[in-house]
């Protein structure tokens, strides 16, 4: 107790800080006035289906193998580099894999893996070294037997698009149905729990508890022109909290606006720095939001880099992230 005290006497003292790359404040906190009440949401049956996907609509893991080295690749499938493994590797540099070669980067676990013949390619996530739970079948998800949907609203009521309880659901299954590594499917249920917990506490707090699609200084005062998204870019001294737009941009005329962005980090190992560019017109001040690597979805995703990574890990490809 007296330990507590003491942290909130230098808490209170202590000058409010502000980091450039967020809004988290170090010492007290800028607390955002709460948003405007949402309509009640519509009842929804209690045995109706977490999912909007249909389950049959997934074909074969891509995954043929985890691993090269082991006996080679299975028939119809070939050894190819995992992008997303943490060092840069080339396709080629993988295939003597499969004949045997022990040495790098055959030696580094998870670096090379076994691609199935006609399915998207999905490299393996790093294994947990924690057996599959197969109790629920192959299309298993913690949707099935522990989160609920009122589970899911009584933790995040003012959950606000594109964050629902189906589209959660909806996220597990698709990846799962990729991966034979399962998220949140992996050991008892007193493990799988844990890690959805841990999940959840996490992304909650990233996402201002399911409300923030968006980086709010970045892109919370947005104008939508066309289909296409732009934002107007803010500091904390120029954001107004209780209606959420931007006195002041930071992006200037039509010059170039790129934070977020890394310029020395480069193909293959990031996306391309240079798109952002302020427009003028009725559109001075904001940048198309295609062009910016601020935070987004529920774990904020930022920079440059962490795109890149996330869309080959994600989707197979590094243009699915980088190009928008």
């Amino acid at each position: 107790t007296e330990m507590i005290g003491n942290l909130e006497s230098i808490t209170t003292d202590e000058e409010r800080i502000v980091r450039g790359d967020k809004t988290d404040v170090v010492g007290l906190p800028i607390v955002a006035p709460p948003p405007a009440p949402l309509p009640a949401p519509i009842p929804v049956p209690s045995n109706a289906s977490p999912y909007t996907l249909d389950k049959s609509q997934f074909g074969p893991l891509s995954v043929a193998a985890d691993s090269c080295t082991d006996g080679g690749c299975p028939s119809k499938s070939k050894c190819v580099g995992n992008s997303a493994g943490g060092q840069l590797i080339k396709d080629k540099d993988c295939a003597p894999c499969a004949s045997g070669q022990t040495w790098w980067p055959c030696d580094v676990e998870g670096l090379c893996w076994c691609w199935a013949d006609g399915t998207d390619r999905i490299a393996p996530a790093p294994g947990s070294g924690i057996k599959l739970y197969k109790g629920g079948g192959d299309y298993y998800t913690i949707c099935d037997d522990v989160l609920t949907r009122d589970m899911f609203y009584s933790i995040a009521p003012d959950a606000r698009d594109p964050y629902s309880y189906e589209g959660l659901c909806d996220a597990i299954l698709s990846y799962n149905a990729h991966h034979s590594e399962k998220a949140f499917g992996m050991g008892d249920k007193f493990q799988r729990t844990a890690e959805l917990a841990a999940f959840l506490g996490n992304t909650l707090h990233e996402s201002d508890e399911f409300r923030a699609g968006r980086e709010y200084l970045m892109c919370a005062d947005h104008k939508v022109v066309g289909g296409k998204v732009y934002c107007k870019p803010c500091d904390p001294g120029s954001f107004d909290w209780g209606t959420f737009t931007c006195g002041h941009s930071l992006v200037t005329g039509t010059s170039d606006f790129n934070e977020y962005c890394q310029p020395s980090s480069k193909p293959p190992e990031a996306c391309e720095c240079g798109r952002g560019q302020g427009e003028g017109g009725s559109l001075e001040g904001y940048v198309a939001a295609s062009d910016l690597f601020f935070g987004r979805g529920a774990i904020q995703l930022s920079w440059n880099y962490n795109y890149y990574g996330a869309s080959v890990a994600l989707t197979g490809s590094a243009n699915t992230f980088c190009d928008d």
